[in-house]
């Protein structure tokens, strides 16, 4: 997912932001916890099928499995730039406060594949 389009609907930055897949990551939960809510069990597998392409895609680029952490920007074609991760600032505020949102919704059982 790329941060930003313009008013022609082009990219006009087409790196990818470790953040904004945390961001979106939690907002799939959100939309497929309120879908629940309301009954609506499409829109909610739609949202939770959103959830999961989106976390498989962030595993597979954004996480570093041998020292942990998200490496910070990835290039459009997902290589990454540099083995910098993101701050810690920037840390505790997208993937720490999205897991932390997603934790007080994801029912067990959808977590567990993780």
């Amino acid at each position: 997912m790329v941060y930003g389009f313009d008013i022609k609907v082009e990219f006009y930055d087409e790196d990818k932001y470790f953040w904004v897949q945390a961001e979106s990551l939690a907002a799939a939960a959100l939309l497929a916890d309120q879908a629940a809510q309301v009954g609506d069990t499409a829109t909610e597998a739609r949202y939770w099928n959103d959830y999961d392409r989106l976390w498989a895609y962030s595993w597979d680029h954004f996480v570093d499995h041998k020292w942990g952490a998200w490496y910070r920007i990835l290039a459009c074609d997902n290589t990454k730039y540099s083995n910098n991760k993101s701050s810690r600032q920037r840390v505790q505020s997208s993937p720490a406060e999205s897991s932390r949102q997603r934790s007080t919704i994801i029912p067990w059982a959808h977590a567990m594949k993780y």
